[in-house]
């Protein structure tokens, strides 16, 4: 998947960048031939306070995963969790952070290094025991290196200052009254409003694109300031979400705010009463969160030994959630609530991968 830049996803350098304009131009930098020479997925990043950018990416059309630290140069090596002894064990590794590209028109690029044993650096090939470093002199590499520093201080100082977007200019018929914190309170309970709608339908699937558009309908602003918003609830995470079919499915975290809890439609039919205690009974066993990290880590372990045994790791998200509650007789949301911990603490790590989530624990 070639990265590249155009009208419709050039970045803005009159607002704080979002994290997706961040891994977009970290993505196009390190594809650079100068730099790693092919396509890239960026998986992570951050920045710290002296504008270093650390991370980790993906070869897009290899399972090859790299850690990389942007600052006064460029330096990428292999990732694996633990000691790296070869070629198989990298490759083997970096399968469960595979993605699934369909891009159309064309065939891929060969990768330039062809040798299991090396990887790209800039237009050479270097052992996957060694540390690739680049400081590109051509203009292009400059320029590209330099707009991405610049915004990566933007992006840090957006976060120091609480995300605060500069507002662009917009149209004069469009109120720009509405602050952060009455957005959040406001969408909190939009999202359970609807989310209590789709349980009495049996599915849940809560959509970013539908949400913004009836926050949008409250509200007499900018669609770009919503969107704004919508990114700082998941810098500050209040919300997760996945990425299916090429819809963003949403996730409060956590429970409603209880002065925000809002009366449970009445029931109007058997059927409904009978979803409604059904809701209430699975809320019987309660789990902490340290018990449940402690148990989980054993479940995942067995469960990880049991594919090793059959030659393939894969653990599914969903599958070892299901057999972790029936065995346990906790409902799924507080499982689902805890898992989602376990992420925001760093003690996981997980990819979608066709319609499945996997992950692995860091």
């Amino acid at each position: 998947m070639v990265t590249t830049l155009n009208r419709q996803n050039s970045i803005r350098l009159d607002a704080v960048p979002t994290k997706e304009q961040m891994r977009l131009a970290i993505a196009q930098t390190l594809s650079l031939p100068s730099i790693y020479n092919s396509p890239v997925i960026i998986l992570d990043f951050e920045v710290g306070d002296d504008g270093k950018i650390t991370g980790r990416f993906k070869d897009a059309d290899r399972p090859r995963v790299f850690s990389f630290e942007i600052l006064d140069d460029i330096r990428f090596s292999p990732f694996k969790s633990g000691r790296l002894d070869n070629e198989e064990e990298w490759e083997d590794f970096s399968l469960g952070y595979s993605f699934r590209f369909d891009t159309p028109g064309g065939a891929k690029k060969k990768p330039q290094c062809v040798k299991p044993t090396s990887y790209n650096c800039g237009k050479s090939c270097i052992n996957i025991k060694k540390n690739c470093r680049c400081n590109p002199d051509d203009a292009q590499s400059k320029d590209r290196i330099d707009k991405l520093k610049s915004l990566a201080k933007d992006f840090k100082k957006g976060q120091e200052g609480g995300g605060k977007q500069k507002e662009s200019k917009v149209s004069e018929s469009k109120d720009k009254k509405l602050s952060y914190s009455n957005f959040e309170s406001d969408f909190e309970d939009l999202y359970f409003e609807e989310k209590r709608k789709q349980e009495l339908k049996g599915v849940v699937a809560i959509k970013r694109r539908q949400m913004l558009d009836i926050a949008e309908g409250k509200y007499n602003v900018p669609r770009e300031q919503l969107e704004d918003y919508f990114e700082k609830l998941k810098d500050n995470k209040k919300i997760f979400s996945v990425i299916e079919k090429g819809e963003e499915l949403l996730s409060w975290v956590g429970g409603q705010t209880p002065k925000k809890q809002g009366k449970q439609p009445k029931a109007k039919s058997s059927k409904t009463k009978d979803l409604v205690a059904g809701q209430k009974a699975i809320k019987e066993k309660q789990i902490s969160y340290a018990k449940f990290e402690k148990d989980f880590k054993e479940f995942y372990n067995e469960e990880k030994r049991k594919q090793e045994l059959q030659g393939v790791v894969a653990i599914k998200r969903n599958k070892l959630l299901d057999d972790y509650a029936k065995k346990n007789g906790i409902s799924r949301q507080q499982l689902d609530n805890h898992f989602e911990s376990l992420k925001t603490n760093g003690k996981i790590f997980s990819v979608k991968e066709k319609g499945e989530e996997l992950f692995q624990w860091n």
